[in-house]
């Protein structure tokens, strides 16, 4: 049900932008030949006034092609995934590049086509609009998001397969964080006692009651937290999870011994997680030169 509901928000998402894109290029052409502010009339005081087409239907064409490239750059820069974990502040830079890069090509073309009849005044006044519907748009979806989650509707349905280091600093990370709106139905883990409870989290089952709980449960995704000496049982775990069809992910009980930002490698189809970033010789050697300046200054 979660799926099929960020499919249709995603759809409206694309819609409302659109319908922001559209209604951008109308308050720019607006403000640039028809506004009057205390009296004036800023396409005869401030803008030349007879040099451009002064008809907001004589700039369609345009209009368009700038709609299709901003949605076409705002998929680009994931302006289009699920908000549940992506942060505003990430939001915002990607609608910032989105928008430099758009206007960019918008100069670009009408630099070097050398495009007569168009006030570059009205696509400065389109992009600055577009960013600021764009930026009003996003912060209202947020915050209906937001409530309709307090509310309980929206949630998403989970159980953590095992209980480790990293279950924990999961489960720390959602009660941090209610907006995600998750809801962790439980733990299933052969190492803790029955009556286990991490954080209001208890645990349900063993993992031979996994299937059975899948079975006759719809979850939408299911998180496996194994500890480091369990994972010969990964195999058949992830078995189970196929079988149910339920969404499956995998926290690995390492986290805290690699960097902040590891990046994945693929080598012919084998992935290969780089867990530290290791200094050049110049970096080494500025390092132990560093390390040696204290001894000869003694």
């Amino acid at each position: 049900m979660i799926k099929q509901n960020q499919t249709y928000l995603n759809r409206l998402h694309v819609v409302m932008d659109a319908v922001c894109i559209y209604f951008a290029g109308f308050a720019a052409w607006y403000i640039r030949f028809k506004c009057t502010i205390f009296g004036f009339w800023l396409n005869q005081e401030i803008f030349d006034l007879n040099r451009y087409y002064p008809e907001f239907y004589q700039y369609q064409k345009p209009l368009i092609s700038s709609l299709i490239l901003l949605l076409l750059l705002y998929s680009f820069f994931c302006l289009y995934t699920p908000k549940r974990y992506q942060r505003g502040s990430k939001e915002l830079v990607n609608l910032v590049k989105a928008n430099l890069i758009g206007l960019g090509l918008s100069a670009f073309v009408i630099t070097v086509w050398q495009i007569q009849n168009f006030p570059r005044s009205l696509y400065l006044l389109f992009y600055l609009f577009n960013f600021i519907f764009g930026l009003l748009s996003r912060y209202i979806i947020r915050r209906i998001l937001k409530t309709n989650r307090k509310k309980g509707r929206n949630i998403k349905h989970t159980v953590f397969i095992g209980f480790s280091t990293s279950a924990a600093a999961y489960i720390d990370r959602i009660k941090s964080n209610p907006q995600w709106g998750l809801k962790v139905h439980g733990i299933f883990d052969d190492l803790v006692s029955n009556n286990f409870e991490y954080r209001g989290i208890k645990k349900i089952g063993t993992l031979s009651d996994l299937a059975a709980y899948l079975e006759k449960t719809s979850l939408d995704e299911v998180a496996i937290t194994l500890n480091l000496n369990e994972y010969h049982k990964l195999e058949q775990i992830v078995a189970i999870c196929e079988k149910s069809g339920v969404h499956t992910k995998f926290v690995p009980d390492y986290y805290n011994f690699i960097s902040t930002n590891p990046y994945t490698e693929d080598l012919d189809g084998l992935p290969v997680i780089n867990i530290r970033n290791v200094p050049g010789p110049q970096a080494r050697a500025r390092r132990a030169n560093a390390r040696q300046a204290p001894a000869v200054g003694f």
